[in-house]
Protein backbone atom coordinates (compact mmCIF):
# COMPACT_ATOMS: atom_id res chain seq x y z
CA UNK A 1 0.00 0.00 0.00
CA UNK A 2 1.25 3.49 -0.86
CA UNK A 3 1.75 6.60 1.48
CA UNK A 4 1.69 10.17 1.10
CA UNK A 5 5.57 10.10 1.54
CA UNK A 6 5.97 7.82 -1.54
CA UNK A 7 3.77 10.11 -3.61
CA UNK A 8 6.16 13.09 -2.21
CA UNK A 9 9.11 11.25 -3.02
CA UNK A 10 7.83 10.64 -6.91
CA UNK A 11 7.09 14.79 -7.25
CA UNK A 12 10.62 15.33 -6.19
CA UNK A 13 12.32 12.83 -8.54
CA UNK A 14 9.84 14.89 -11.29
CA UNK A 15 10.93 18.36 -10.11
CA UNK A 16 14.43 16.71 -10.30
CA UNK A 17 14.11 15.86 -13.79
CA UNK A 18 12.04 18.72 -14.99
CA UNK A 19 15.16 21.01 -13.38
CA UNK A 20 17.57 18.75 -15.19
CA UNK A 21 19.18 16.37 -13.54
CA UNK A 22 20.04 13.70 -15.62
CA UNK A 23 18.92 10.58 -13.19
CA UNK A 24 16.56 10.39 -10.18
CA UNK A 25 15.69 7.53 -8.11
CA UNK A 26 12.39 6.63 -6.39
CA UNK A 27 13.31 3.74 -3.48
CA UNK A 28 10.17 2.41 -1.46
CA UNK A 29 10.67 -0.14 1.51
CA UNK A 30 8.54 -3.24 0.96
CA UNK A 31 7.81 -6.60 2.80
CA UNK A 32 11.13 -8.17 1.70
CA UNK A 33 13.06 -5.24 2.08
CA UNK A 34 13.37 -2.12 -0.35
CA UNK A 35 12.39 -1.38 -4.28
CA UNK A 36 14.35 0.91 -6.07
CA UNK A 37 13.70 2.85 -9.56
CA UNK A 38 15.95 4.58 -11.57
CA UNK A 39 14.04 7.27 -14.19
CA UNK A 40 15.84 9.36 -16.59
CA UNK A 41 14.55 12.19 -18.66
CA UNK A 42 13.17 10.46 -21.25
CA UNK A 43 10.93 8.35 -18.38
CA UNK A 44 9.32 11.24 -17.42
CA UNK A 45 6.41 10.72 -18.89
CA UNK A 46 5.83 6.94 -17.17
CA UNK A 47 7.13 8.34 -13.89
CA UNK A 48 4.43 10.95 -14.33
CA UNK A 49 1.80 7.79 -14.99
CA UNK A 50 3.39 6.12 -11.95
CA UNK A 51 2.58 9.15 -9.79
CA UNK A 52 -0.80 9.19 -11.00
CA UNK A 53 -1.27 5.64 -9.77
CA UNK A 54 0.39 6.14 -6.55
CA UNK A 55 -1.67 9.63 -5.89
CA UNK A 56 -4.73 7.15 -6.90
CA UNK A 57 -4.14 4.47 -4.38
CA UNK A 58 -3.65 7.47 -1.73
CA UNK A 59 -6.33 9.60 -2.35
CA UNK A 60 -8.77 6.55 -2.53
CA UNK A 61 -7.14 4.68 0.65
CA UNK A 62 -8.16 8.11 2.21
CA UNK A 63 -11.51 8.50 0.42
CA UNK A 64 -12.18 4.63 1.77
CA UNK A 65 -11.34 5.63 5.07
CA UNK A 66 -13.33 8.53 5.43
CA UNK A 67 -16.69 7.12 4.20
CA UNK A 68 -15.89 3.78 6.56
CA UNK A 69 -15.20 6.62 9.74
CA UNK A 70 -18.46 8.72 8.57
CA UNK A 71 -20.90 5.58 8.65
CA UNK A 72 -19.64 4.46 11.84
CA UNK A 73 -19.98 8.03 13.44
Amino acid sequence: MYKQQHLDEINQSIQDLSMGKRVTRVTHKTATGSETIEYTEADLDALRRYRDDVASNVNGGLQAFTARTRKTL
